[in-house]
C-alpha cells in the first residue's frame, strides 16, 4: 500500500496514515501537513483487468544539458535515469539536453535507436545541434523555440508543463523529475535550485536528480512528512537552509534530530545526516529548506526486472 499524499490548507486537525507500517501521525496544532512520498520511484502501480500494471503516479521527466548521460545508463535496470524514463508518461528535453539523450541513445547497442525519443524539446535552442534537431524532427518530436532571455531553458520547459496542466493535458498532481540538475557548472546548479522556489506555487512537485543525489523544497510553517524510497535512496540525507536562516527547525526520524535549532550558513547545516531504518521523517521549519538524499549506486535486486518487465505499461498523459 502506497503512502497517502496529503495537502490540507485549512487549519484543522490532520491525520496521515503511512503505507509502510500503518503508522498514524496526528496533528491538532499545525496549519497544514504535507507528505512528500518518494515511493513512486520503485514503480507504485495497480493491476488492470488484463493483468497489466499501470503506474499510479503521474511523472514528467525533464532532461537538462548536463554531462554524464552515457549509453550504459540507458540499459534496463542500470541507473536512476532508466528508472525515471520507464516511469514517466512524458519526456521533455531542455535545449541541449536533447544532444545528451541523442548521443547516449544512438551509440548504445542495448536497444533500438528510436527507443528514446522525447515528446518535447524546448529552449532558446542555442545549444541544440542541427543533426540532433533533424534526427528528432524526422521522428515526430515536437521542438519549440522560446527566445525570452529572462528565463533559462529549465524555466521554459516548466512553463510548457504548466501550460499543459492548465489545458488539463497533464494531471495537476504530476511530479516533475529534473534529471541532470547536479554535476555540471555550479551556477547552473544554483539556477536549478532556484527553480524550486520560483515554481513552488505553480507546479505541485519538482524533484531535482542526478545519479548521485536528489533534492526538493521543504515548505515553511507546516508539518512535512517525508517517505523515502529506501530501495533507491538514502539513508544519507541533508537539510540545507539555502533560503536564509531558519530560526527554528525540528525533526524526527533522523539519526541526528533537530529540536527547535537554528540552521544557517555559518552555523548549523544538517549535512551527512541519516534516515533511521523504517522511520518516517518529519520536519517543521520557520523558513524554507532543501531536503536532499543520496541515490544508491547499486540497484536493489529484482527492481530492474519489475521496472522493465513486459507487463508494465505507463499511461501517456498528453499528446503535445
Amino acid at each position: 500500500m502506497d503512502a497517502e499524499s496529503v495537502r490540507k490548507e485549512e487549519k484543522i486537525p490532520v491525520v496521515i496514515k503511512d503505507c509502510s507500517n500503518d503508522m498514524v501521525l496526528e496533528s491538532s496544532e499545525l496549519d497544514s501537513v504535507i507528505c512528500h512520498d518518494n515511493t513512486f520511484l520503485s514503480l507504485a502501480h495497480e493491476q488492470t483487468g488484463d493483468g497489466e500494471s499501470i503506474s499510479t503516479q503521474a511523472v514528467v521527466l525533464l532532461i537538462l544539458n548536463t554531462p554524464g548521460l552515457t549509453p550504459d545508463l540507458l540499459k534496463p535496470g542500470s541507473s536512476l535515469f532508466r528508472r525515471l524514463w520507464d516511469l514517466s508518461s512524458m519526456k521533455v528535453c531542455a535545449d541541449g539536453g536533447a544532444n545528451r539523450l541523442h548521443d547516449a541513445s544512438v551509440s548504445s547497442v542495448s536497444h533500438k535507436r528510436d527507443d528514446f525519443l522525447p515528446d518535447l524539446i524546448r529552449g532558446d535552442l542555442d545549444s541544440l545541434r542541427d543533426d540532433v534537431k533533424d534526427f528528432y524532427e524526422k521522428r515526430g518530436c515536437k521542438i519549440q523555440r522560446d527566445t525570452n532571455q529572462d528565463t533559462n531553458d529549465l524555466d521554459k520547459c516548466l512553463e510548457a508543463i504548466e501550460s499543459l496542466q492548465k489545458q488539463e493535458s497533464i494531471k495537476k498532481d504530476t511530479t516533475v523529475c529534473v534529471y541532470g540538475a547536479f554535476g555540471g557548472r555550479f551556477d547552473q546548479e544554483m539556477a536549478n535550485i532556484n527553480a524550486l522556489f520560483r515554481w513552488r506555487a505553480k507546479l505541485d512537485r519538482i524533484i531535482l536528480f542526478s545519479e548521485e543525489t536528489s533534492a526538493f523544497l521543504i515548505p515553511a510553517g507546516v508539518q512535512n512528512t517525508i517517505v523515502i524510497d529506501d530501495k533507491i535512496e538514502g539513508p544519507v540525507c541533508g537539510i540545507i537552509p539555502i533560503n536564509g536562516p531558519a530560526l527554528q527547525v525540528s525533526t524526527t526520524g533522523l539519526k541526528w534530530n533537530l529540536d527547535g535549532d537554528k540552521c544557517e550558513f555559518g552555523g548549523i547545516v544538517s549535512s551527512s545526516n541519516q534516515v533511521m531504518p523504517g522511520e518516517i521523517v518529519t520536519i517543521k521549519s520557520s523558513n524554507e529548506l532543501i531536503w536532499t538524499t543520496e541515490i544508491k549506486s547499486k540497484p536493489v535486486e529484482g527492481l530492474g526486472e519489475s521496472l522493465n518487465g513486459s507487463s508494465i505499461r505507463i499511461k501517456k498523459q498528453s499528446s503535445i
